[in-house]
């Protein structure tokens, strides 16, 4: 008799990055910055007797002992950002991970352990999904980002078929898994010539410039108004013309 060891491990990682290249958006026209990042992962790590497998010329293991174990790291970055007078910036990243690790013993006849029988199967993850975006008009903005994590990763140990053991038997599953999201959306703009005698380099923010535009506003009204009065002092007629 001997001992039997079947061992399975892995250890990946997944990077996609969806990035933006140098270039200047037209302040006159319309700024589009899209960005879709797509992260997919499906691994399969087992460490495992056959159906029907049974051991050479019929001997039985002293010890038996399956291990599996995988670690994964998964990273997923999306970034753009949009320019010109109407800027629109959507940026979509998006984490998927479908992780197995398995430590089994499949369908077949009695196995005869004399000593201890052990399977183990662990599993770690790690998923991390960022969307950011950065929109810039001089008009209208528009930043739409979206970040979306989806972990479906298991471990497992088992056996289909029936066991003995004169010593300890042991089946163990862990699965530890991590993740996190986040998506960033902004946009500036208000930097246009406003009407009322601003401009877009005098330094005033958005607030401070409409404030401009309403003196602005109520000084033309009153201007108006005042060309519009009509005085009758001087003004006479001739009786004759009454009635």
């Amino acid at each position: 008799n001997t001992d039997v060891t079947i061992e399975a491990h892995a250890d990946l990682s997944n990077t996609v990055k969806a990035l933006p290249t140098d270039g200047n958006g037209d302040a006159a026209k319309v700024g589009i910055g899209a960005s879709v990042a797509f992260n997919y992962g499906e691994d399969m790590t087992a460490a495992y007797v056959g159906d029907n497998a049974v051991f050479a010329g019929g001997n039985n293991p002293n010890k038996l002992t399956l291990t599996a174990a995988s670690a994964h790291d998964m990273t997923t970055e999306a970034t753009n950002g949009g320019a010109g007078s109407t800027g629109v910036t959507p940026v979509i990243a998006i984490s998927i991970s479908d992780n197995e690790t398995e430590a089994t013993l499949g369908s077949g006849s009695l196995i005869t352990v004399t000593g201890d029988l052990s399977a183990k199967a662990s599993l770690t993850s790690h998923v991390e999904t960022a969307a950011e975006g950065d929109t810039e008009s001089g008009k209208t903005g528009v930043g739409i980002s979206i970040a979306v994590t989806v972990v479906n990763d298991s471990a497992l140990a088992t056996t289909s078929r029936d066991l003995w053991a004169d010593g300890a038997m042991t089946f163990s599953a862990s699965t530890i898994s991590g993740s996190s999201s986040s998506a960033t959306a902004s946009v500036a703009g208000g930097s246009e010539d406003n009407g009322s005698g601003g401009n877009a380099n005098d330094g005033k923010n958005v607030d401070q410039q409409t404030s401009d535009q309403k003196t602005f506003a109520n000084n033309e009204s009153t201007s108006v108004d005042s060309k519009a009065t009509v005085s009758f002092t001087n003004l006479t007629l001739p009786t004759s013309d009454l009635v």
